[in-house]
């Protein structure tokens, strides 16, 4: 394995592949021995560089605890999520995140692009601590990139990117259960994600706001406070930011417009409508995720399978509202979503 990856280095570096194949290659395999050893490092009162080639996902560092001038210097990579380009020189990453997010061409994923860099350099602004174990994530730079968790005030900001729809939950993922502000296993991490991202599609969030020809959207920026709970992570996307500029409309037959524009209003009435369902108890057959009974359906808990959950009625197409009773007798409500109820 470890001869696989030093081979998929040097035909990285020496121009023989293209940068997302190595990626992708590298991806693929599973974790070295060496690097599942590693442990966490934090770095602590960390500011953003400026780098003409820092992005969403992926940004110049300095971490101004170190005492090297070239120890403070660091390029990462965020672990579990991939923001859309925000240039145009990887047309075949650009034709994978167009159709990811059902874009209408390469100039929306671009676009969407520079709105995640723009969120990213937002929510770094006033400082931010990253936690890596200095695990190669390749790159273009001529400084070795490391993989890393960002995380400011108890808000992690990959979680965030994609709860305002401007991140894909896609890439190289790591057990967190060895960090404080997170405790949580790798599973856990990518099934939040899964959540908060099936959230900002619902609610037409960042590039979701431009798939299927929809309506401009809006990103619900989740700066972060500086009295946030350390515990917090991650925490609810508070303030909107601007509205981003219109997505280029589609190209209709005149004559056509007003029965294709009623038409499309139906479908998107019917596909939000909520799920009609008896009221029932369900008996849970695993351990299934609890959100709240109002949007955006935030992260109550976990229950263990065998507990028994009264459906009371649909919410949207794959959520239902439910109510549940604890050990200690108290009665709470909730949602949970009908595929992890097996109805």
């Amino acid at each position: 394995m470890d001869g696989m990856t030093t081979s998929a280095k040097d035909l990285f570096r020496s121009g023989r592949i293209l940068p997302w194949m190595a990626a992708l290659l590298l991806s693929a395999m599973a974790a070295r021995p060496a690097d599942a050893a590693k442990k966490w490092r934090d770095y602590p009162d960390c500011v953003l560089r400026e780098s003409g080639g820092n992005d969403g996902d992926s940004f110049h560092v300095t971490c101004t605890s170190l005492k090297s001038s070239t120890a403070r210097h660091k390029l990462i990579r965020l672990y579990f999520v991939d923001t859309p380009e925000s240039e145009g020189s990887l047309p075949e990453r650009l034709e994978v995140q167009r159709e990811y997010w059902d874009l209408p061409d390469h100039e929306t994923v671009v676009k969407c692009g520079k709105m995640a860099h723009k969120f990213t350099e937002d929510f770094l602004k006033k400082g931010f601590t990253v936690h890596s174990r200095l695990a190669d994530a390749l790159g273009r730079s001529n400084i070795g990139r490391d993989y890393g968790m960002i995380e400011v005030g108890g808000q992690d900001l990959g979680y965030t990117l994609v709860r305002n729809g401007l991140a894909r939950v896609f890439g190289k993922g790591t057990d967190l259960t060895e960090l404080d502000e997170y405790k949580k296993s790798e599973n856990d991490w990518w099934r939040k994600l899964r959540v908060a991202e099936a959230e900002a599609k619902r609610e037409k969030l960042g590039c979701w706001a431009y798939s299927s020809g929809g309506t401009p959207g809006r990103t619900r920026l989740a700066l972060p406070s500086p009295t946030a709970a350390a515990t917090a992570v991650p925490a609810a996307p508070a303030p909107r930011a601007a509205l981003p500029p219109s997505p280029p409309p589609r190209t209709t037959a005149p004559a056509a417009a007003g029965s294709l524009a009623a038409a499309t209003q139906s479908r998107i009435g019917a596909m939000t409508a909520p799920r009609q369902v008896a009221a029932q108890d369900v008996v849970l057959a695993r351990p299934v995720l609890i959100g709240s009974a109002e949007p955006p359906y935030s992260a109550m808990g976990q229950l263990r399978a065998g507990v028994t959950v009264h459906v009371i009625e649909g919410l949207t197409p794959d959520r239902a509202r439910v109510t549940f009773t604890t050990s200690s007798g108290k009665t709470y409500e909730g949602s949970a979503r009908f595929v992890d109820l097996g109805i």
